[in-house]
């Protein structure tokens, strides 16, 4: 599955995990299947793991369209762990049209939970 999603509740946490070639249709299906899970809670802070990211069709405009809808309700904190050029993206794209979100993106997963405050899953 390339696109899965864990709720620590006690944590107030999202954990998500990418891998693979990813296309925009599995990427929208795995979002909505976070926001359908009954644990979700939008204002939960978010570890975001690319690192296993192979490729993906996702353009430009879907990945700002994602990070407004991913921002509601503008409150909480983002960190994406992944490869130097997930990282650079993530702070191009991604960050600038998450509007109210504290995003940050790190090269290193220990250091990204660590900024959250939470321990893997």
């Amino acid at each position: 599955m390339p696109v899965r999603h864990y709720i620590d509740s006690r944590q107030r946490c999202i954990f998500l995990t990418f891998s693979g070639f990813l296309t925009e249709w599995e990427i929208g299906v795995g979002v909505q299947a976070l926001w359908h899970d009954p644990e979700y809670k939008p204002e939960f802070d978010r570890f975001i793991d690319v690192y296993g990211v192979e490729g993906s069709d996702a353009g430009d405009e879907f990945v700002k369209v994602l990070a407004k809808d991913t921002s509601i309700p503008r409150t909480g904190r983002m960190a994406l762990f992944g490869k130097e050029a997930q990282v650079i993206g993530f702070r191009e794209v991604f960050a600038p049209n998450a509007s109210g979100l504290d995003c940050r993106a790190f090269l290193d997963s220990a250091e990204a939970l660590d900024w959250l405050g939470v321990q893997a899953p």
